[in-house]
């Protein structure tokens, strides 16, 4: 069973994808490709768990990269711990405890990406607050551990992974408000400006049940 889930998890996340973003996995803890040399500095010093998180991140990057064209698939780690794609494009990588995951695009393409994965289980109660504000408890009658939660979180996540490398902004999950979500898709919008997007930017994405796993994805186009 666990042999056939990374194709099948692969297969199932295409179907959130639009023309011109590429998929691939990797499982943590296997084989994998040796780190490039700029990437290695990043988990040096990190626990044997971390480095394995990692590694598969950067493996399943480079793939998404090839997919999509490129020729440089190495991955460092900017100043900021985000990931610092090749010129001309643009990823993200996320991961459960068993697979990661990463997307990849021309920036001619497509600006930004953000993709999340969690496992489909219900967000827990104290998390919620943090999570979810009054407005969407009340919007998705929230009152307890929920999946409604969980998929708030994850579609934030991927909100959030679009985002950043377009404003260089931290930001909270209150400042990301959920609309509408299920029948596969969300509807969000910013609470409080991060330039240059302003307030109430309304950000659309794609969710679905990939593999027993709960993936989000956003992109923003060239014109968003």
């Amino acid at each position: 069973m666990e042999q056939l889930s990374a194709p099948l998890l692969v297969q199932e996340l295409e179907a959130l994808l639009p023309a011109g973003v590429y998929a691939a996995q990797a499982r943590i803890g296997s084989v994998l490709p040796p780190l490039h040399r700029s990437e290695a500095p990043a988990v040096a010093e990190a626990v044997p768990k971390r480095q394995r998180e990692f590694a598969a991140g950067r493996a399943a990057a480079g793939q998404a990269l090839r997919a999509a064209g490129g020729t440089v698939t190495a991955i460092p780690m900017g100043v900021d711990r985000a990931p610092q794609w090749p010129a001309g494009f643009c990823g993200s990588i996320t991961h459960d405890d068993r697979w990661a995951l990463a997307v990849a695009a021309r920036t001619e393409d497509w600006r930004s990406l953000g993709l999340d994965l969690e496992d489909a289980s219900p967000l827990a109660d104290d998390l919620i607050p943090l999570i979810c504000t009054e407005a969407e408890r009340a919007r998705f009658d929230i009152r307890g551990a929920s999946y409604s939660a969980k998929a708030i979180f994850s579609a934030k996540e991927a909100a959030y992974k679009a985002i950043y490398p377009l404003t260089g902004r931290m930001m909270s999950f209150h400042d990301i408000e959920l609309l509408a979500l299920g029948d596969g898709a969300f509807e969000a919008r910013l609470a409080v400006a991060h330039p240059p997007f302003a307030r109430g930017l309304v950000i659309e994405g794609r969710q679905r049940i990939c593999a027993g796993r709960l993936a989000s994805f956003v992109a923003f186009g060239q014109g968003s």
